[in-house]
């Protein structure tokens, strides 16, 4: 198991995430990611969008984390479902809220042996 550090421009907190698997996290989120800056970048919706964020919010909420990161991806998963029961045009913060704090994390998640573009070298382990 390894440890991932992800800590929140609006917050001070850091929180500590544990992981079992960086799948689990990323994956939703990625697709949180693409349904979100789709519509905010080019106010495109994407098909699916609301099943889309339902499953995610639904991972979110089932993740295999340690209590301290459950809150975050409570927090998502919940804005998740206000955003499919309101739409997406619902409120812009909510929308640039749940986005951000979705960039923080991924951003911050680093896959072993995949070089990042900050990174001196880029050979693949």
């Amino acid at each position: 198991m390894r440890s991932l550090h992800i800590s929140f421009a609006q917050s001070s907190k850091e929180e500590v995430v544990t992981l079992s698997d960086s799948a689990a996290v990323t994956e939703p989120l990625l697709d949180v990611r693409d349904v979100l800056e789709a519509f905010r970048r080019n106010h495109v919706v994407q098909t699916g969008w609301a099943e889309t964020l339902s499953r995610a919010a639904q991972a979110l909420d089932n993740l295999p984390t340690t209590a301290e990161v459950q809150g975050t991806a409570t927090w998502i998963a919940s804005e998740l479902r206000k955003l499919v029961f309101h739409g997406l045009a619902y409120d812009e913060q909510v929308l640039s809220q749940v986005a951000n704090r979705t960039a923080d994390i991924l951003n911050s998640m680093r896959v072993p042996g995949i070089p990042r573009p900050e990174d001196e070298h880029w050979e693949f382990s």
